[in-house]
């Protein structure tokens, strides 16, 4: 038997530790790689819990709103023509019971627009006709929303109110899933006339076939969470 060469015998045990070390390495790398790949489901499993549970805050919050604003189209469909002192004896108590609210609306293809709202000493009424064509709005203030409309103090208003420009109608005539619109706006009655948020709806009319209004809430955001810890 011819005496084995060491230097064969050394490039063997080479090649085996090399091979050994590039799998250890494989080993670890791919260990790596697997803990890497768990922390990122693991995130994103969290991300998804983050986004279900902030969607759900979501949709508590602005389940309220939404009914309202059914409630509010169903009448609007019903009675067909809604005048100040209905929407007045309407809205009252929907603004007066939720502080998030500033406004209800209600406005016509005819640029007809009536809106009442709620400031911090007292509440104003606006009836706008034909887009202010034939002049500016009527404006009827009181402190006392109780007070009877034949007592509220009547002016004109300082501007002219066409609803068919405003974001709120024209994007709810637009939407063909007929559902509810988010639009933001420059309010006549938030805080130093600031932009405000409005859901508005389409609402087409049980009685006359072809018409169809607008109806609408203004709102503060910020104040949502307040309706959540209260009674309806």
């Amino acid at each position: 038997m011819e005496p084995r060469d060491p230097g064969t015998t050394d490039r063997t045990l080479f090649l085996a530790l090399g091979l050994l070390l590039i799998y250890g390495a494989f080993v670890i790398i791919w260990g790596f790689i697997r803990v890497e790949r768990r922390a990122e489901h693991l995130a994103t499993v969290e991300l998804e819990r983050a986004l279900e549970v902030a969607t759900a805050r979501i949709e508590r919050t602005l389940s309220p709103v939404l009914a309202d604003l059914d409630r509010f189209a169903l009448k609007v469909a019903k009675d067909d023509t809604i005048r100040p002192a209905e929407l007045l004896e309407f809205g009252t108590p929907l603004l007066q019971g939720q502080q998030a609210y500033l406004a209800v609306k209600l406005a016509d293809d005819d640029g007809n627009e009536l809106t009442l709202c709620r400031q911090d000493t007292s509440w104003l009424l606006f009836q706008a006709e034909k887009g202010s064509v034939a002049g500016p709005p009527l404006v009827w203030s009181a402190r006392d929303p109780r007070t009877p409309l034949a007592e509220w103090r009547l002016t004109l208003a300082d501007s002219l109110i066409d609803p068919r420009t405003a974001a709120w109608f024209a994007r709810s005539v637009g939407n063909t899933r007929m559902g509810p619109v988010w639009t933001t706006d420059r309010s006549n009655c938030g805080p130093s006339g600031g932009r405000t948020h409005v859901v508005s709806k389409l609402v087409r009319s049980e009685r006359t076939e072809g018409r169809y209004q607008v109806i609408a809430l203004e709102l503060i955001l910020e104040r949502l969470p307040d309706m959540l810890g209260g009674t309806r």
